[in-house]
């Protein structure tokens, strides 16, 4: 049995709130009595109601109706199925957005296509080149999540099998989280912790997040658990139930408004991951088969988005290397088997959303009968992407004579896709 526990949480955030409250006392006896004779209170509260303004021609002053676009709303007119206040989010317990999703999970699975479909992720309404973007954004910094139809969606270049889920980001925040947890073995031999570290600060018009995270867990051998074993020599202590595991990964995000009108953010993060297990005895020495792995990569991601006119553009772009090698023991040699990989990959994709048309047009449909006049449809989405990845590997068996070298290698795809939406009235 595993017990896990926390060993050190540390939160502090800032915020700025403003109330204006209005009272106006009241004082009975402070009234003076209406004179004889004087017209009932409901019926002077009638006469001194406005009915509407009127000017000097006898005519009813016509009412002003101001509407406007509520910060970090999405493309488009289509209201949204669910919102969620920021006392609603603290509401699930979630500390982070990925626990945030997981207890939403119900409301933003699609049912359209073969199900399933993760949704689309959208920040303060405009699109990201990737999760790691918001990862480490703390559940206190926002304002309201909006849930919103999968037809959202194609607006953004995305298919239409996926719902859309925006986080909205509070106008001014800023934090400090540290974390620390641990886990331990009821029997012994076991021990395992994480820690994690993030800073945001959230402006107007910037955002920066820096986040570095730290996993670890010891090694877990046969003979801790008493496995029954009756083959000669015992191995049960060159022989692993977990193998000991080390992490570490650095991220910082920066989003910055250029050019006046265009919000750019970049995304770096470094990860290092190793590992090593024990898998019996060597019949030549007698001494513990070790297998050992290395991964590292590495990560960038730029999004841009910006307003043109009646049009919205975005382009975002992500590139992505990793290596990975493994060594193993031989069993009756002293060499040892290594594969190592190195793997290459990049994408960049452009959108734009907007009207097709400028003025109207008529079009004769014959549909049952009737005809039908058309209008321009509001908003198109054109989008066109590119991916391109390149993998190498190389395996070595044995001793460098006998080495097996492989190299594969994909090239890219591209895709330009134009999205209209059907709008007609018939008469």
């Amino acid at each position: 049995m595993i017990y896990s526990f926390s060993l050190v949480s540390l939160r502090a955030s800032t915020g700025a709130a403003l109330v204006l409250a209005l009272a106006v006392p009241a004082n009975a006896q402070d009234q003076a009595a209406p004179p004889t004779g004087a017209p009932p209170a409901a019926a002077q509260r009638q006469e001194e109601q406005p009915v509407g303004e009127v000017d000097e021609y006898g005519e009813e002053g016509e009412a002003i109706v101001v509407t406007g676009i509520r910060r970090g709303s999405v493309i488009g007119d289509i209201p949204p199925e669910n919102v969620l206040g920021s006392r609603d989010v603290r509401a699930t317990g979630a500390t982070d957005i990925t626990e945030l999703l997981e207890a939403l999970a119900p409301q933003i699975g699609s049912a359209r296509g073969r199900g399933g479909e993760r949704p689309v992720l959208l920040l303060n309404g405009k699109r990201i080149s990737s999760f790691r973007e918001m990862r480490d954004i703390p559940t206190e910094a926002i304002e309201r999540v909006e849930i919103l139809p999968e037809e959202v969606s194609l607006k953004y270049g995305y298919r239409a099998d996926q719902r859309v889920v925006n986080i909205v980001l509070r106008e001014r925040f800023r934090s400090t989280v540290a974390r620390a947890e641990g886990s331990a073995a009821t029997e012994g031999g076991y021990l395992g912790g994480e820690a994690d570290a993030t800073r945001l600060m959230i402006s107007r018009d910037a955002r920066t997040t820096f986040n570095l995270r730290a996993e670890g867990n010891t090694a877990l051998t046969e003979d801790e658990r008493d496995i029954e074993q009756d083959a000669t020599p015992d191995d049960r202590s060159a022989r692993t139930l977990i193998g000991s595991r080390k992490l570490l990964r650095g991220s910082t995000t920066v989003n910055r408004t250029v050019f006046t009108d265009v919000s750019a953010t970049f995304n770096a993060e470094a990860e290092h991951n190793e590992g090593r297990s024990l898998i019996g005895l060597s019949n030549f020495s007698l001494d513990p088969l070790v297998r050992k792995s290395d991964n590292n990569s590495a990560h960038i991601g730029v999004a841009l988005n910006g307003d043109k006119g009646k049009w919205r553009w975005s382009a975002t772009g992500n590139g992505d290397i990793a290596n990975s090698e493994t060594r193993t023991d031989r069993n009756n040699q002293t060499s040892r088997d290594r594969s190592e990989s190195v793997t290459t990959s990049g994408d960049i994709d452009l959108t734009a959303n907007g009207p097709l048309f400028g003025a109207l047009w008529k079009c004769a449909l014959s549909y049952a009968g009737f005809w039908a006049t058309c209008a321009p449809p509001a908003g198109a989405a054109v989008y066109a992407s590119s991916t391109s990845s390149r993998s190498r590997s190389k395996v070595q068996s044995g001793a460098r004579k006998h080495a097996r070298f492989g190299v594969c290698r994909s090239d890219g795809q591209k895709s330009l896709q134009c999205y209209v939406p059907g709008r007609s009235s018939t008469g």
